[in-house]
């Protein structure tokens, strides 16, 4: 899990501006590269998970390719046995990824990758950028310049840009943007499943091409994938049904897996599945609307902006690196209120995923130095998903179903908590919104 900047520029950049640069993605890793010539800038922080100690990037002419340069971020937890699987030379899911990608040009084997992912690359002279199926890690070019970034704001320094009043006037109206839009006409999210090249963008990602698993069978293989690397992970237990499930079968891999839980009404429920776990008072880590808001790179909030950005730096205080969450459960299984009056899935997963809550899970958890791996967002549990009828998913029907004899019978029937800031609670979202745009102009003067 990293971050990096590619920058198709005809001049070497001067120290001070490689500086600024590589202070603006500083957050992201615990290690920092730089490629500087004529010609290309790369810029890569990582946080090694599966080789802590023999990693590279960026990637300089790998597999004897002349004229690449790329980097890569995520992970694909099942790449040696792709690599096995079609005899790839390559000695982790970076070049892996690469190779499939651009060595290889076989876009359909990147279907059977379990992970999430960015790549961007500098290849025969063309700039490239791809984004995985859901921006778990988003990707931002600029529509102006040669440039690709994992976070929109990097993107800033690179020259002159402009504010973009359509994203500011939509977002009170809607929520959040819904076209991968930024605070700056010359920025913009590569939409989900799709690769950038030369300005032009081009969808790759196929549903079909996914492998079909029944669901419980996913969950289970998503969970324990997840699981894997060097760096253990911990977990989020809410005491709610989708953290739940998730814990079921990680405590199973893991019987000493570190539990942690957020203080939000709700101990009664996750003294129901454990006695051993840390509690987290968000109260205990300051964090004021306007850091937030500034780690978020968008005034966008629809309530939870903060209270991440406090539990993100609750893990960094407590030595955590990696984290499993019930994220993605909502959406692929029509868990939200609104449902009550209409089936919002395909929205839920197409806009909301990758244009609000998937963004911000990565900036805001990336600020504090921690992954987050969500299993229900695996390709083949969203296929899934979204082969059910409404009726069946509606209210997680499909999931209390096939845990109902597995965990608590509280943890079945008690009603979603969300967590939200009580700003949030109190205030009408559409206010909330305005007075955080104010507060967003000023910190980044526009």
């Amino acid at each position: 899990m990293c971050g990096f900047l590619i920058y198709k520029t005809e001049k070497r950049l001067g120290n001070l501006k490689v500086e600024e640069l590589k202070n603006s993605l500083s957050h992201r890793g615990i290690d920092i590269s730089v490629h500087n010539e004529p010609g290309a800038f790369v810029i890569h922080n990582m946080l090694p998970m599966t080789n802590l100690v023999d990693y590279k990037q960026p990637l300089i002419n790998p597999y004897k390719w002349k004229g690449m340069i790329g980097a890569f971020t995520g992970e694909i937890f099942n790449w040696k046995q792709i690599k096995e699987k079609y005899d790839l030379d390559c000695n982790n899911d970076s070049e892996l990824f690469a190779d499939i990608m651009y060595g290889q040009k076989s876009k359909e084997k990147v279907h059977e990758m379990d992970g999430f992912w960015n790549f961007g690359a500098i290849h025969n002279d063309n700039i490239v950028g791809v984004v995985d199926y859901l921006s778990q890690k988003p990707l931002y070019y600029r529509t102006d310049m040669e440039a690709l970034c994992s976070e929109p704001y990097p993107l800033t320094m690179l020259g002159p840009v402009t504010k973009d009043n359509i994203f500011f006037s939509s977002i009170p109206k809607f929520g959040y943007d819904t076209e991968g839009n930024t605070p700056w006409n010359e920025i913009k999210q590569i939409p989900a499943g799709s690769y950038y090249e030369n300005g032009k963008i081009h969808k790759y990602w196929n549903w079909n091409l996914v492998e079909d698993v029944p669901l419980r069978a996913g969950i289970s293989r998503s969970v324990s994938a997840r699981m894997g690397g060097e760096r253990a992970p911990a977990i989020l237990l809410s005491g709610g049904l989708d953290s739940a499930i998730i814990y079921h079968y990680a405590k199973k891999i893991n019987p000493d897996i570190k539990v942690f839980h957020i203080e939000n009404r709700e101990n009664k429920y996750i003294q129901l599945l454990t006695k051993k776990y840390e509690k987290i008072n968000l109260s205990d880590y300051t964090i004021s609307t306007e850091e937030a808001i500034r780690r978020n790179q968008t005034p966008v909030d629809l309530g939870s902006v903060l209270p991440q950005a406090q539990l993100a730096e609750a893990l960094k205080d407590k030595g955590i690196h990696v984290v499993l969450s019930g994220d993605g459960s909502d959406e692929l299984f029509s868990g939200y209120d609104r449902n009550l009056y209409y089936d919002s899935q395909h929205s839920d997963i197409f806009q909301e995923l990758p244009y609000y809550h998937n963004p911000r899970l990565d900036r805001i958890m990336m600020g504090s130095v921690v992954e987050l791996r969500a299993p229900f967002m695996a390709s083949y549990i969203v296929k899934y998903a979204l082969s059910l009828d409404f009726e069946a998913r509606r209210y997680k029907k499909i999931l209390k179903e096939l845990y109902k004899h597995a965990l608590p019978t509280g943890i079945i029937l008690r009603e979603k908590l969300a967590l939200k800031s009580e700003k949030i609670r109190k205030k009408k979202q559409r206010d909330n919104t305005i007075e955080n745009i104010k507060i967003f102009e000023k910190l980044f003067s526009l």
